[in-house]
């Protein structure tokens, strides 16, 4: 059995500004429970879309964490987020293959991102999610 983190806080705070998240198994790189609750929460095409998106992200950087996932952003977007000390990453993953993307320091404020939808995240972002994983 998968033993789930205690985060009832968190996940009420995250529902209160809108994300629809599913629960954190303990084990951080086994995805089988974030990958069957988005099975069980979308149509097929768009689950198999999400979780396209989600293997590239894994193929790139192996070690990377199970993500907070929002079931659908205001624009009709997936969202992966990770939250690692003071470094936010987020990215949102479109129907139509393309992706917006932000990093953001909180002490510092330091940027990056891009102001429109990509067809593909670029090298800055994968350098962002390999910190999120070391």
């Amino acid at each position: 059995t998968v033993r789930r983190h205690a985060r009832p806080q968190r996940q009420a705070r995250l529902r209160a500004v809108g994300f629809v998240t599913y629960p954190l198994p303990l084990a951080d790189h086994d995805d089988s429970e974030m990958r069957a609750w988005i099975k069980r929460r979308e149509s097929t095409e768009r689950a198999a879309h999400i979780l396209a998106a989600w293997d590239a992200l894994r193929l790139r950087v192996p070690s990377l964490p199970l993500p907070v996932l929002s079931a659908r952003t205001q624009e009709g977007a997936a969202q992966f987020s990770w939250i690692r000390n003071d470094i936010v990453v987020e990215i949102e993953v479109y129907d139509n293959g393309s992706f917006d993307w932000f990093t953001r320091n909180r002490v510092t404020d330091k940027y990056d991102g891009s102001e429109d939808p990509v067809a593909s995240l670029p090298e800055a972002c994968f350098e962002a999610l390999v910190a999120m994983a070391s």
